[in-house]
């Protein structure tokens, strides 16, 4: 009996040793799983309005189109935060580009991250007659 005592209150130091690597860890792959979800999110926004940019003929405004798009897919997805969306076109032959930036906050905060996550689509623009 005396020997089971003293194990239990061993028990407990090696507990309060290792929680908080364990909470470091657990917070680090919330986290984590935060930010791939949003950068996932703003490439699929950013891949969706540059295939609509690039569909839409000349004389409809394909930056505004592009952008909307761009929009609507991060809206569909309910994200709470909401990016800057920055099209244009460039180069020739004329590529439609569009960049998603957002400004993110860790969900927990234990573990650093990055404060902005950026992406860049581009799609050559369709030939128009």
């Amino acid at each position: 009996m005396i020997v089971r005592a003293k194990r239990r209150g061993a028990n407990a130091i090696e507990f309060a040793l290792i929680l908080p690597v364990l909470l470091m860890i657990l917070s680090g792959i919330v986290d984590y799983g935060w930010m791939y979800m949003l950068r996932t999110a703003a490439t699929s926004a950013a891949r969706s309005g540059a295939r609509v940019g690039a569909l839409t003929p000349q004389d409809k405004s394909p930056d505004s189109e592009a952008a909307d798009a761009a929009s609507d897919s991060w809206t569909a997805m309910g994200l709470p935060i909401a990016p800057q969306i920055v099209t244009f076109r460039t180069g020739a032959p004329e590529l439609m580009v569009v960049r998603v930036r957002l400004d993110v906050f860790t969900l927990i905060g234990l573990v650093g991250g990055p404060t902005q996550i950026e992406v860049t689509a581009t799609q050559q623009m369709e030939d128009q007659p």
